[in-house]
């Protein structure tokens, strides 16, 4: 029986090897940068760069480092004045073994370049106060100790981008100068090496230049180039000309970029010749041109994947700070939606104990009328003292009629009174007076109550959003940065800036790209190459992309492409010679790979019911399009039906969904007639019994569920098409589901039409979805 390590292939166990010993290799890079870095001459004279980044390392690699250091002072060029710098590297990493055990550990980032300026300045002093020191050595020696400090800064802060691994687009803009002087001094520490007569500073300046010219475009390419320009001249010797060359051509290769990686090279070799050709044929300009053609070529040989990893991934502690501020989000998303739901509660308690408390029955319509008609009469006395109970009875039974007409009259007034009153016409004219304020109370009082109702339905609804919002917002997982910084290039290279892009997947592993970009780019985007090359980045099919435009922004969502399609038909005819009809249908698909079917049948037929449907469907299409659940749309859409007008206003609701990667449909009804499914060659009929929308408040939709597949159909009808019963729409749904899914609906509504054989007209609505194939 092999062992797990016999398993385990070649590379595998290199790869096990190179872990183990990661320890030794980065202790041998820090060696070995820290020996070219000793090379690293300003002017000729100064080298305090090997001191600062043996300062710089972490302790664990600060022997090796300084190791480095001092071999690369003690084998460089200019031996005998490099002993200043060797003793400021044995201070610096004495200093720094004893900070690391004192609280000034915390305070790392400023102790060391200060211990550093301190460990330069002391070394030159030293040295230079054997042979006699004037003020001009003692100048110098402070601007050396004030270089050293300062290129320790940087690179402290350098390396701690790298430790981090933090994505280069978004490092803030403190850190990147520093990663730009610690370049150009790994530049100036190349540039002392030479090979074949060529130099290794300027060949990797170059391919650097170009890396930058690529990705960052016309910016991060001038940067670059006037950055490794400026280290080259400050080497010394004719070159203070590559500042210009290098800082031009890479301006010139970033414009290029959308060309790719050999546009750039070719670019920046057309712009360095020809400042070759302006500074004539010197012996240090033609190799200068030399290098930048061996530094083109090798950075055309790159592969495009090694180069795509130069931009370093997020990791560990990024992931965790946006864990963290996605579950700050959703707490407030939840808190938000109970604080809601609780004053919907609480306003509908209120609202509760004041109609208690305010309501009035009709008793006070009689005392206040037996006020007014009552107060002077002789026998008020007699009536409304010793018989009182025989002449309330008497008003009491005057309700009936008071309800039936509205009013009554002298000769409505029965039973005692009836008999013995003198002021009947002034009790009855007195009783209309205080029954017409009764019921006008009463009708502002059911308004008022009402339109509370309305407005806790809303605050129920928002709730209902909220909540929904905070399940989209759990549901999403791995976001992959490095992925989105290549789809920014991928719309760069389509000369469409982002605002903002995103990718990540949902709780059932379906992958999403979202953008932003200027509405206004949106007419030359090319959307549908646009989305074969996401698929191929992204390596998932995805469908062209639901578009959403608002406030001169546009937000492109990209989904996977789903198992199934969904095909619409819709055929809509008028009742009679009416040229409106009071049914209203959409169809929407979401950005969740949903299919929706929408009918509405407003009530009567005509203009109003028109108005009605139309602005049922309308609603439910918006709400649904921005994130609300269907139970939160219904109570969005009821509340504004019931408020819109003083006239009555209803309309059914009719709503299929199909989940375009698994089939799963959910049927909901509130008021709406039958609707008919062709599942496996057989068709079956959902109903409800549930009420309308805008006829009262608690309105709620009636479910149901089933899974369907590749060649099933869903038809959503109006109770015009129905008026002459159901059956015959079986066979006709099976005779008609060869054709497209318009011609199907057409086929249904004329055959509709034509057995209206009785007196009654409707307005006939068919609505047809067929499933289809998703993935080619």
């Amino acid at each position: 029986m092999k062992t797990a390590l016999e398993r385990t292939s070649f590379g595998g166990r290199i790869k096990q090897l190179f872990l183990s010993k990661m320890g030794w290799i980065e202790s041998g890079v820090c060696a070995a940068v820290a020996f070219l870095m000793a090379n690293a001459f300003l002017f000729n004279t100064m080298a305090p760069f090997g001191v600062s980044f043996a300062a710089s390392v972490k302790r664990e690699h600060g022997l090796a480092a300084a190791a480095g250091a001092i071999l690369g002072y003690t084998f460089s060029y200019n031996p005998t004045s490099n002993v200043k710098y060797i003793i400021a590297v044995v201070l610096t990493l004495a200093a720094n073994w004893v900070i690391t055990d004192t609280k000034l550990v915390k305070h790392r980032g400023i102790a060391v370049p200060v211990i550093t300026l301190l460990a330069v300045l002391a070394s030159d002093f030293a040295v230079l106060s054997i042979g006699g020191l004037t003020l001009y050595d003692a100048v110098l020696s402070l601007s050396e100790g004030a270089l050293a400090g300062g290129v320790t800064f940087f690179i402290m802060r350098t390396l701690s981008v790298a430790d981090r691994r933090e994505n280069l687009v978004a490092i803030s803009k403190s850190d990147l100068s520093c990663l730009i002087i610690t370049f150009a001094v790994a530049m100036m520490a190349l540039g002392s090496f030479t090979v074949a007569g060529l130099s290794v500073g300027r060949v990797a300046s170059v391919v650097v230049i170009l890396l930058c010219a690529k990705y960052g475009q016309e910016s991060a390419g001038a940067v670059a180039g006037v950055t490794a320009g400026a280290a080259m001249g400050l080497l010394g010797g004719e070159l203070t000309y590559l500042a210009a060359s290098y800082g031009f051509g890479g301006l010139v290769a970033g414009m290029f970029s959308t060309f790719g990686g050999f546009g750039c090279a070719v670019v920046f070799v057309i712009v360095n010749g020809i400042v070759s050709l302006v500074m004539g044929g010197r012996t240090e300009v033609l190799s200068s041109m030399y290098e930048v053609f061996a530094a083109s070529v090798i950075f055309v040989l790159i592969p495009g994947s090694w180069t795509d990893k130069l931009m370093l991934a997020r990791r560990g502690k990024v992931e965790a700070v946006t864990q963290t501020a996605k579950n700050i989000m959703l707490g407030k998303l939840h808190f938000a939606s109970h604080a809601l739901s609780d004053i919907s509660t609480t306003t509908q308690q209120v609202s509760g104990k004041l109609m208690e408390m305010q309501n009035v029955d009709i008793s006070s319509v009689y005392s206040k009328s037996v006020d007014t008609a009552c107060r002077k009469c002789k026998q008020r006395g007699d009536c409304w003292g010793s018989n009182f109970s025989e002449s309330m009875d008497s008003l009491n039974h005057l309700g009936a009629a008071l309800k039936r007409k509205g009013k009554i009259f002298e000769q409505d007034i029965g039973g005692r009174l009836g008999e013995v009153c003198v002021r009947k016409p002034e009790l009855a004219i007195a009783v209309n007076a205080e029954y017409s304020v009764f019921t006008q109370r009463q009708g502002s009082r059911r308004r008022v109550s009402q339109i509370r109702g309305v407005v806790t339905d809303q605050f129920e609804g928002m709730a209902m959003l909220l909540d929904t919002l905070a399940d989209d917002l759990s549901q999403i997982y791995e976001v992959d940065n490095r992925k989105n910084r290549c789809i920014v290039d991928l719309f760069q290279r389509n000369n469409t800036e982002l605002t903002s892009a995103s990718s990540y997947e949902d709780r059932f592993g379906r992958l999403y790209v979202e953008v932003d970009l200027p509405a206004f780019k949106l007419a030359r985007l090319p959307v549908a190459e646009i989305t074969a090359e996401l698929s191929d980045l992204c390596e998932t099919t995805f469908d062209l992309p639901v578009v959403r435009q608002a406030e001169g922004s546009a937000n492109l969502l990209f989904a996977e492409k789903a198992a199934l399609s969904a095909e619409y038909g819709r055929v809509q005819i008028p009742y009679g010679d009416s040229k409106l009809c009071g049914d209203c249908g959409d169809f929407l698909l979401d950005n969740r790979g949903r299919a929706h079917m929408i009918l509405s049948d407003g009530m009567g037929s005509g203009g109003k019911a028109a108005i009605d449907a139309a602005m049922t469907v309308s609603l439910f299409t918006k709400l649904i399009g921005a994130g609300f659940e269907y139970d939160a749309a219904l109570k969005m859409v009821n509340s504004a039906l019931l408020v819109k007008s003083n006239e009555e206003s209803l309309s059914t609701v009719d709503i299929a969904c199909v989940d375009l990667y698994t089939g799963k449909t959910e049927f909901l009804k509130a008021g709406a007639a039958p609707s008919f499914v062709l599942r496996s060659g057989t068709v079956g009929k959902v109903e409800s019994m549930s009420m309308p929308a805008g006829i009262l408040r608690g309105v709620e939709f009636e479910k149901s569920t089933m899974t369907l597949r590749e060649g099933d159909v869903i038809v959503m009808i109006s109770d015009g098409v129905i008026l002459t019963g159901v059956e015959w729409l079986y066979p006709q749904i099976k005779l008609s589901r060869d054709r497209s899914a318009q011609e199907m609906a057409q086929e249904i509504a004329e055959t509709a039409k034509l057995r209206r054989t009785d007196s009654h007209d409707d307005d006939i609505t068919v609505s047809v979805l067929k499933l289809g194939r998703g993935v080619s």
